[in-house]
């Protein structure tokens, strides 16, 4: 007699429970949105009960683990060790002994810019957030020097407007999935992982970010950053990327090829002591409008060519230390480069004297003061 294995183990089961529960849980909320008959009939607090945003933290030492205003103070309710009682305080002393916080925060909060700005927590996980209205995200996790797991696969954004210095400073942090992010409607990015330390990879190739406006020093300081894919951001409108790329030192190729620079003004340290880099692509770099490229390559100490034969700097004021120590440099095409009225000083300081021969034979108008401590390196 053969015995039929189930098809299905009880694990599989669950999972698949779990994931139609939200989907149901998600179609309901769309449908109690846009029906006001539907609303009406089961009230205003059944709508804000579906509204709430649950969260769970596990604290690594004791002081303050959420930031919430007077303002919305009553929006937010904390409850320690799975206890029922509510909790008033959102500060962690040495004599607490709490492992397990949750809390959950009311539809009447919009906004989460600052949240956990400076925080105790090692671990905070989003248990259930089917809500599209939030609108500010700046400086959410900000200087959370701790963290070092984040759950955002639940994350609604598309109506977030503001991201800038989002993760900046959690130095702890090793890797963040952003596959949920949907950044339609956000303009501002600016130091968004800056001084992510130890992120190795970040892909915002489903980012979907069609009105950036501002996006200066976003990955700056992601000193273990070995892999980008930025291909979901839509650049047309940025007019300053300075210190995009800056100390980003594990980085060693870059592929731009989909940045639209039409209207940048500002590529001051763009790529600044990005040391193990040595291969940039950027084809398409249209540079018609830029005024600073001081400082841009600073420091690539490992690029041994780059190909910008095709920037345009008719407009550049400033080229001041533009390849300052990219001691490995070989190979660059400057003949079309326009240095009247152009600060050069240090411009090619500390490279080698084999690239001063090309390049002074490339463009007699560039003065010798982009040369200064040249023959410091041979």
């Amino acid at each position: 007699m053969s015995i039929h294995k189930p098809l299905l183990n009880i694990k599989s089961i669950y999972i698949i429970n779990k994931i139609l529960s939200n989907l149901l849980q998600f179609r309901m909320f769309k449908l109690i949105r846009y029906n006001k008959n539907i609303q009406k009939k089961l009230g205003i607090n059944y709508i804000k009960k579906y509204k709430m945003i649950e969260i769970e933290i596990i604290p690594d030492t004791f002081g303050q683990f959420i930031n919430i205003d007077e303002e919305n103070d009553k929006y937010c309710h904390i409850y320690f060790n799975g206890n029922d009682e509510e909790k008033k305080s959102k500060k962690l002393t040495s004599e607490d002994k709490v492992t397990k916080i949750k809390i959950i925060l009311d539809y009447e909060i919009k906004s989460f810019a600052k949240l956990f700005s400076n925080c105790c927590c090692k671990k905070i996980i989003f248990n259930n957030f089917i809500r599209n209205d939030i609108n500010n995200m700046r400086y959410m996790f900000t200087n959370c020097q701790m963290l070092k797991y984040i759950n955002l696969s639940n994350f609604r954004t598309e109506n977030v407007l503001d991201m800038s210095g989002m993760f900046s400073g959690c130095h702890s942090l090793e890797e963040i999935n952003l596959s949920s992010f949907n950044a339609c409607n956000t303009t501002k990015i600016s130091f968004m992982f800056s001084g992510c330390q130890l992120l190795k990879s970040i892909d915002l190739s489903k980012f979907n970010a069609k009105k950036i406006t501002e996006m200066f020093g976003t990955f700056d300081k992601c000193y273990s950053l070995k892999f980008i894919d930025i291909t979901g951001l839509n650049t047309q409108k940025v007019k300053k990327m300075c210190m995009l790329f800056n100390s980003c030192e594990s980085l060693e190729s870059i592929n731009l090829t989909k940045f639209n620079t039409q209207n940048v003004e500002t590529m001051t340290a763009m790529f600044n002591d990005c040391k193990s880099l040595t291969s940039i692509y950027m084809p398409n770099f249209n540079t018609q409008n830029v005024l600073y490229m001081n400082n841009m390559f600073y420091g690539c100490e490992s690029l041994k060519e780059i190909n910008i034969s095709n920037f345009d700097t008719r407009n550049v004021k400033d080229m001041s230390y533009m390849f300052h120590k990219c001691s490995s440099l070989t190979t660059i095409d400057i003949s079309n480069f326009n240095f009247e009225n152009v600060d050069v000083e240090y411009m090619f300081s500390y490279c080698s004297n084999e690239l001063k021969k090309k390049i002074k034979t490339q463009n007699m108008n560039i003065k010798e003061k982009a040369f200064k401590n040249f023959d410091l390196i041979t």
